[in-house]
Formats: C-alpha cells, sequence, structure tokens
C-alpha cells in the first residue's frame, strides 16, 4: 500500500503535467477550448465568486481534489541516510530537530539541517528499572522532557530533562512519583536557557506549572526547577489521565486560555493574568474554576 506522501507526489506530478502546458485548468471545457478527459482523474473547472479559476480532480475513491493553478506544495519528502540498528519506540519533531530513542535505550538527535550529524545519547542508567513512556519536545526544539514509567510497581515514575545544548539528561526531582502524560510548552518563550512557564499534566489528573534551567543558569535553586506548584486536579481524585494540554496568551491583552484534553472530555480555562511576574503565572486563570464543580 502506498503511503500518504506518495499519493501526494503522484497527485503533484499528474498535477503538473496538466498545467504544463500552455492551457491553462480553468480553459478546460470552455468555448474555444478542448473537452476534459475521459479517465478516473477527469479535470473539470471550479470557479468562486471572484471568478478565479481551478481543477477538480475526482479519483476512484470518491473523494474530490481541488488544486489552484499555482497551488504551492504541503509536502515534500527527502531520504535520510540513517538506517536504525534497534527497534524505535518514540520519536518527536520539531523546528528540524529529529529525537527518537530505540529499544536498547539510546536516545538520537538528528538535526535535519544536517542529518548525517548525528548526536547518540546513552538512557540505560535511566532505564534500568524504568521505560520510555512519552517524548515531549518544545516548538523550537531547545528543551526535551522525557517521561519514565516504572517496570515494576515498587518504582515511582519520574521525568529526564534534557536541554539541546546538553548530552547530558538531568532528574527534576520534584516530579518523581508523578506520571507525565502531557506537555503544555510556552510559545512565548524563545530562551534556551529555561522552558519559561510550562504545565505538565499527569495520569492522575494533576496539572502543575513549573519553570525548568539547566544547570548553571538557577539562581539559589538545588535543583532544575525553579518553581513547581499544583495548579488544578481535573480527575478530583478519580484518576483521570491528561491526554493533551495548551495554553496560549490572547495577543495584545493579559487573557490566557488553556485547553486540556482527557479519554473522553476536552476542558477549557479562561482568565486574565494581573501580574506576569507572580509564579505561578497561571495560578490566577485556574482560580476561577476552584471551586466549579
Amino acid at each position: 500500500m502506498t503511503s500518504l506522501l506518495d499519493q501526494y507526489e503522484q497527485a503533484s506530478q499528474r498535477y503538473k503535467g496538466t498545467v504544463g502546458t500552455s492551457l491553462r485548468p480553468e480553459m478546460v471545457g470552455l468555448k474555444g477550448y478542448p473537452p476534459p478527459k475521459d479517465g478516473p482523474y477527469s479535470p473539470c473547472v471550479s470557479r468562486d465568486e471572484s471568478g478565479v479559476g481551478g481543477m477538480v480532480e475526482e479519483s476512484t475513491t470518491g473523494f474530490i481534489h481541488m488544486k489552484l493553478e499555482e497551488e504551492a506544495p504541503i509536502f515534500s519528502k527527502q531520504k535520510v541516510n540513517f538506517s536504525p540498528t534497534e527497534r524505535m519506540t518514540h520519536l518527536a519533531v520539531s523546528s528540524d530537530l529529529l529525537v527518537l530513542t530505540m529499544a536498547n535505550s539510546m536516545l538520537l538527535r538528528i538535526d535535519l539541517k544536517q542529518p548525517d550529524k548525528r548526536e547518540e545519547i546513552d538512557l540505560s542508567k535511566f532505564t534500568t528499572h524504568m521505560k520510555i513512556l512519552e517524548l515531549f519536545l518544545d516548538p523550537l526544539g531547545q528543551h526535551l522532557i522525557i517521561s519514565l514509567t516504572p517496570k515494576h510497581p515498587d518504582n515511582q515514575p519520574e521525568i529526564l530533562y534534557l536541554p539541546r545544548k546538553s548530552n547530558k539528561p538531568k532528574q527534576p526531582g520534584k516530579f518523581k512519583g508523578y506520571e507525565v502524560t502531557a506537555v503544555g510548552w510556552n510559545y512565548r518563550n524563545d530562551y534556551e536557557t529555561t522552558t519559561g512557564p510550562i504545565l505538565l499534566g499527569t495520569s492522575k489528573g494533576l496539572i502543575f506549572e513549573t519553570e525548568i534551567l539547566p544547570e548553571g543558569d538557577r539562581i539559589f535553586q538545588s535543583g532544575l526547577e525553579q518553581y513547581w506548584k499544583q495548579v488544578f486536579d481535573i480527575g478530583k481524585g478519580a484518576n483521570t489521565p491528561i491526554t493533551g494540554i495548551e495554553f496560549h496568551r490572547v495577543p495584545g491583552s493579559e487573557k490566557y486560555f488553556v485547553l486540556v484534553t482527557t479519554p473522553d472530555r476536552v476542558y477549557q480555562f479562561i482568565g486574565y493574568v494581573s501580574n506576569s511576574d507572580e509564579k505561578p503565572l497561571l495560578q490566577q486563570v485556574f482560580n476561577n474554576y476552584l471551586t466549579v464543580a
């Protein structure tokens, strides 16, 4: 079965072959021009209210593909010279950085702009009694959080933190005992030296806010966490796992909104942050919902 990218490339080639001549798609079938060709991908004409023409392709699967004459490709495919020596278990990609882990507890970082230059980081000393649950990579590819879950009930879950310019994962001690299942990254943060305020969701429905700084950039702190606090409990004791979490600030205002998902619900929190220097930052948003049943 052909992949999605292969199907896309095949469709793109058919489209290029059609519009590569002097005959534009919007001319097909019009008076004075040849009629549409018969076949499983017979082009026909579509115009919007502005008069802009395009081409509609109807496939044998019943899907209709609309293409404008100057449509730019959404995807591109390129080969990376990489053959994994072990089974790949987890993968995350952001800002041209690809991070993957393999069954032998090796973590690979690949700069997609220079795919032949790879970094290998051995996680085996952290995975003796633990296994990797998930990888969380921030939007700029500067900060990586690795969620670990115990292989045996006698051990406690924890997380590892790995900044892009380091090959030594660190263990934020305050999260030991919490299984992190979602991370809400700070999209306004563009620093390499700090994550900025971020939200972490757990398998028991707890939401924490923290800020993680690499070793050497901390001020009067014994751990990686600049601060750490639980700001909400989605499950209220029911152990409801959080599957996704994001927060954003409305441009030009002090208004924030937080979206949280569980296996069967979506939650939205909206509020204002009157003092951006007060930490936890988003506690001011969650406070409005602490008494909601």
